[in-house]
């Protein structure tokens, strides 16, 4: 008995980690970062970030709260707990797309003097997710317009 309830907590866990995964995978796509700039900017290595998306492990609670910040979404919305109503701050939440001339994307960038690689990478977004806003078939959020 005590063998089967080991199993099923096992499992259990096994698949909160597979869930958890997913919505940091989903996050870090729908915030248009590559996994390479999130492991930077949170001093860890990518197989760390892999592993995380992966479900083969689980981050520490305070980098779950990096995360959450840095993909423009709350903590709890990486644990499957959508908040029953946005913080009302009298601003938009981070994660809002907004609005943007796509030809002043590309202008700031050419002006800039960076080519769309260099700008995706210091952007840490990906090089099809800069040329989607450039081209003006996916608006970038907030947060990615304060890196661009």
């Amino acid at each position: 008995m005590e063998r089967n309830n080991r199993k099923v907590a096992t499992a259990a866990k096994q698949a909160a980690l597979t869930a958890l995964g997913k919505r940091l995978h989903t996050a870090r796509i729908n915030a248009g970062l590559t996994q390479q700039w999130v492991s930077e900017r949170l001093g860890v290595t990518p197989q760390s970030v892999r592993n995380w998306e992966s479900g083969r492990s689980e981050p520490a609670e305070e980098t779950v709260g990096r995360l959450a910040g840095l993909y423009g979404i709350l903590p709890a919305q990486l644990f499957g707990q959508a908040p029953e109503q946005p913080p009302d701050d009298g601003e938009q939440p981070p994660d809002q797309r907004v609005g943007v001339e796509p030809r002043l994307l590309q202008e700031a960038r050419r002006t800039s003097g960076l080519s769309q690689a260099e700008a995706s990478e210091q952007a840490g977004v990906s090089i099809v997710s800069l040329r989607r806003y450039e081209q003006g078939t996916v608006r970038p959020t907030r947060a990615m317009m304060m890196r661009l």
